[in-house]
């Protein structure tokens, strides 16, 4: 069997990349009704509103945006960043995953806590696992 070359490798695993990006952001703008894990839990994921700031910033609306995701302008450094991860120093790009982690987790606090609203909220009753343990805990009383 014959084998493959690296430089070969890591330009056809650029495209799958490309190629899985295109793929995700056409289903996320043309078939995704809303966030699964949202749906799931009821609780606002802290990518909640990403979507829906990409589409107000593609119309230059970025006060829109902000208000949907403060941290919406991250998003081509996080794809810039998976596509070139095998030309970027491990450490760095380690570094910055995590610190980009971080802040994604400090902004979804501030928000959860000080600025809930329609885009981010915590209500676990609405979730679909809560309504499906509350049944059952239903059923088995009566």
């Amino acid at each position: 069997m014959k084998k493959i070359p690296d430089a070969y490798r890591k330009i056809l695993f650029s495209k799958i990349k490309i190629l899985l990006i295109i793929g995700i952001t056409y289903y996320l703008v043309t078939w995704f009704t809303g966030c699964p894990i949202k749906y799931f839990t009821g609780i606002s994921c802290p990518g909640c509103g990403m979507t829906r700031a990409w589409l107000a910033a593609l119309h230059l609306d970025f006060a829109s945006a902000f208000s949907y995701h403060p941290l919406f302008f991250t998003v081509p450094l996080i794809i810039l960043g998976f596509l070139l991860d095998d030309w970027i120093d491990f450490k760095k790009y380690r570094w910055a995953v995590i610190l980009l982690g971080i802040l994604f987790l400090v902004v979804y606090l501030i928000r959860i806590i000080w600025f809930p609203d329609d885009v981010v909220s915590f209500h676990p009753e609405n979730g679909l696992f809560w309504k499906i343990t509350n049944n059952i805990l239903q059923l088995l009383k009566n």
